[in-house]
């Protein structure tokens, strides 16, 4: 099955446009909490972490999304029949679905304060009882694999299996908006190699082409949208020219080669013989090397505070452009 993804970072009017199914992403202001950026940093190295540990073994229609403090991004999905209403990250860096259960432990506050799923009142649940675990870090998210429908902006994904969470890991998931992580990678990455909803998606027929898209907008302050997910297909209403498609170096992660980095035009040390690069809709943050990243902050004029590097934002302005080449 050959897929398609585009990431667009760009800011535009949200038009219709048909035969896309859209889901909003909305926005939530801005990162003010250097301690906010080095939990999401964190919490990005544990789920590489996860895939890689992974790998060692080894009709179009769009969605709303949300943008949370330019951390992440998250949109509104549905399980059961009845419907039961959830928020998820819909994430490129990992392949499973997962939820908070109904029977998870009272002493899970992660999960006492979010969206919980109850399949014993679905009359489309299935069930199917395997055990799953996540790691993360230093602590697992665990609970048992279940099988219903999954609705995503009035797609109904029929007999999808995905876990529901009895046990969340330490703080990790306590102060988050979205209640779950839907992931849109490939089954090579999937925990129990569970089909990922879009493959299922696609293999039932529900979209036109074998394609999503990300819009992220970082610029609107109204606190409303904060982008889409296309399913289906793209909206060239977010982009400027053509599409130019690029071969994936792994069916895993959204892996590709990236030909180098350039800041004002000029080459950096920064994958200076090319290297390899993955699209995450899971973070906000460019991740890499110790060593590169370093160089790359030092040129970007970025100074270190508590472990991590920042910008003044008042100078965002005068920031040196940098753009990152792909390898066609």
């Amino acid at each position: 099955m050959r897929l398609s993804i585009l990431l667009v970072l760009v800011v535009c009017t949200v038009q219709t446009f048909c035969h896309v199914t859209r889901i909003p992403l909305q926005k939530r202001g801005r990162l003010q909490d250097v301690q906010q950026f080095s939990r999401s940093l964190q919490f990005t190295k544990w789920r590489y972490e996860l895939g890689l540990d992974k790998l060692r073994s080894l009709k179009d229609s769009p969605e709303p999304l949300t943008n949370y403090q330019d951390l992440y991004y998250y949109g509104n999905i549905s399980i059961g029949t009845p419907v039961q209403n959830f928020t998820v990250i819909f994430d490129t860096g990992s392949s499973n679905l997962w939820v908070p259960s109904a029977e998870c432990d009272p002493s899970d506050r992660a999960c006492q304060i979010h969206h919980k799923y109850y399949h014993n009142r679905s009359s489309t649940y299935v069930k199917n009882g395997e055990k799953f675990s996540i790691q993360y870090g230093t602590g697992s998210l665990s609970g048992f694999l279940s099988q219903d429908t999954v609705t995503i902006s009035g797609i109904k994904v029929k007999n999808q299996i995905f876990g529901e969470a009895t046990e969340q890991p330490g703080s990790t998931f306590i102060d988050d908006k979205f209640d779950g992580i839907l992931g849109m990678g490939w089954p090579a990455i999937a925990v129990d190699k569970v089909a990922p909803v879009f493959q299922n998606m696609v293999a039932q027929g529900l979209v036109a082409k074998p394609v999503f898209g990300f819009y992220l907008d970082r610029d609107d302050e109204t606190g409303e949208l904060g982008g889409e997910l296309i399913l289906g297909g793209t909206d060239p209403t977010h982009y400027i020219g053509s599409l130019e498609y690029v071969p994936l170096s792994e069916e895993t992660y959204w892996q590709f080669k990236m030909g180098g980095i350039t800041i004002n035009q000029q080459s950096t040390p920064c994958c200076s013989g090319g290297c390899n690069a993955i699209a995450d809709t899971g973070t906000s943050i460019i991740v890499g090397p110790s060593d590169e990243i370093k160089k790359l902050n030092t040129q970007l004029g970025a100074k270190m505070e508590e472990g991590d590097y920042v910008f003044d934002c008042s100078n965002l302005t005068r920031c040196p452009k940098s753009d990152l080449r792909s390898t066609p």
